[in-house]
């Protein structure tokens, strides 16, 4: 049988942790004990590469991928002519490709403007295509444990990043991290941030939204608790 992409992507970091259960709690943060079978989870780790080679600073959704940017059109996301209207969609076919978030033939997430002549800006997986990392969550969750944070400029330290839950219902709930607040002044490299002792569960309605300032490529290292089927 083939692997999902989730699993493959993962495998590149071992050790296996302690159990939980399978099921996300209801509010967003947590597991909770809901039956008496535990799912095995396994410690893991994989890198996504976020560029923003615009004029424009573009917000950038992370996973989600029930409800996502890829579904359905973003007007609050929108800027100036980054539209975030999905690829597939009728006003994404009317545009001719223009002013459109989809994906390219190497599985990177593509952000257009509705000026081609306007860079894009992307979101690519270093192990294995981000498209098939996006798809496996919906039967693979995980908890972010941490993130190695690289950025290209200080002022992207400052950005905050959005842990949110959307419901089928239209409910959400989120919550704010700073990497800010996580800088050591006192290390070396001054722009590589580790966000540890994170709990920040992962599936198909809960994602990462963050600000990505102009001419900004930010590099995250995840390490995340994998639960196994």
């Amino acid at each position: 049988m083939q692997k999902n992409y989730l699993d493959e992507a993962l495998e590149n970091f071992d050790a296996e942790a302690n159990s939980f259960d399978d099921e996300f709690d209801a509010d967003a943060n947590n597991f909770a004990p809901k039956t008496a079978t535990r799912s095995k989870i396994t410690r893991s780790s994989f890198d996504l590469v976020i560029a923003n080679p615009t004029a424009q600073t573009i917000p950038v959704e992370l996973f989600n991928t029930l409800n996502s940017l890829t579904i359905k059109k973003r007007t609050d996301l929108a800027v100036a002519t980054y539209s975030y209207i999905p690829q597939l969609s009728t006003q994404g076919l009317a545009a001719a490709g223009l002013g459109i978030v989809g994906w390219d033939q190497d599985g990177k997430l593509v952000f257009t403007s509705t000026n081609n002549a306007l860079p894009n800006a992307t979101v690519s997986c270093s192990q294995f295509p981000y498209r098939g990392l996006f798809q496996s969550i919906v039967s693979q969750k995980f908890i972010i444990r941490r993130m190695r944070m690289t950025f290209t400029s200080a002022a992207q330290i400052d950005n905050t990043i959005t842990h949110f839950k959307s419901s089928f219902f239209g409910s959400t709930s989120q919550n704010t991290i700073s990497p800010r607040e996580y800088f050591d002044p006192t290390q070396q490299q001054g722009l590589i941030v580790d966000v540890n002792g994170l709990n920040l569960p992962i599936d198909g309605k809960r994602g990462l939204l963050m600000n990505i300032n102009t001419l900004e490529t930010v590099r995250i290292n995840f390490q995340v608790d994998r639960i196994a089927d």
